[in-house]
């Protein structure tokens, strides 16, 4: 984004588009917010310092472009302002939204001022248009676009992805979220692509380690990453597997027509089985980890 479209970005983020309530919020006369959405005008140093203490706003990233726009979510605490933010980051006028959904535009504008609740049910609509308009780019998340929960897209942290950059929608094996659906994190496919031969998006299973058994390398609660194309035992690879009902990483031993099952301590023995004794199953490979410091 250049300088101009910044601006633009800001004021749909926090303005719903209208150049006279931004310039509200930096207590401007709109002319101003005119001329720097046109490029011929910079904000003051005033300004920016009214959008970082009122809006979190990131001035470096006004400024220069460096960094993200917000240094926080905070201020987008209500359904209408966080409705105008996902316009921001897809650079939709509301008429582009109200003719995506197929709505009056009126309807749109009671949701985007506070004056209508925006339910459940039409959130998953809006959602599901936004998805098939975007080819599957970015998932928006529900929870937090009814009631601020998380952040704004799925297996978004405090870094968002770049908008541009395709995302896979990795599930998590054995965890649900409160709603007992299925979790999901997202990841860059370039970084998926980088991890294994395989470029099918469907591939990938995510795991979070319920135990001790493979510390001090692999602690409890560490998430790895899973292909589940790579199934077939490999010597001296970490697979997560099933042994009966219980679920588990190990390392890999092929022993002529055995598999060892190897846990890295005295917490958990070793377990060797007949490779066609249909007692264990492989689900994959591990090809990544993370840990919450």
């Amino acid at each position: 984004m250049d300088y101009k479209q910044r601006i633009g970005y800001l004021v749909t983020a926090l303005g719903q588009g209208k150049n006279a309530t931004f310039a509200d919020r930096i207590e401007q006369n709109r002319s101003v917010v005119t001329r720097a959405r046109k490029g011929a005008q910079k904000l003051s140093k005033k300004s920016l310092e009214k959008l970082a203490s009122n809006c979190s706003v990131n001035t470096e990233w006004v400024k220069t472009g460096t960094g993200e726009p917000f240094n926080d979510l905070s201020w987008f605490d209500t359904q209408g302002k966080r409705l105008s933010y996902v316009r921001a980051e897809f650079d939709w006028k509301r008429k582009d939204l109200t003719a995506l959904m197929e709505w009056p535009e009126r309807r749109f504008i009671r949701l985007e001022n506070d004056k209508a609740e925006l339910k459940p049910d039409l959130a998953e609509q809006i959602i599901s248009k936004i998805t098939d308009k975007r080819q599957g780019n970015r998932k928006l998340n529900k929870e937090w676009l009814l009631n601020g929960i998380g952040y704004p897209f799925q297996g978004q942290g405090p870094l968002r992805m770049d908008k541009n950059e395709t995302v896979v929608d990795v599930p998590h094996i054995l965890e649900l979220t409160e709603t007992r659906e299925t979790r999901y994190t997202s990841f860059s496919l370039n970084l998926l692509s980088e991890k294994t031969a395989d470029n099918q998006k469907d591939c990938f299973h995510l795991y979070r380690i319920r135990d001790d058994s493979m510390s001090p390398y692999f602690n409890k609660r560490d998430l790895v990453l899973l292909d589940h194309s790579q199934y077939k035992p490999i010597s001296d690879h970490l697979f997560v597997v099933r042994i009966g009902h219980d679920y588990m990483l190990r390392r890999i031993e092929r022993m002529n027509d055995q598999i060892k099952f190897i846990a890295y301590n005295n917490l958990s023995s070793d377990r060797i089985l007949e490779e066609d004794s249909g007692e264990f199953e492989i689900i994959g490979r591990v090809i990544w980890f993370c840990r919450d410091l």
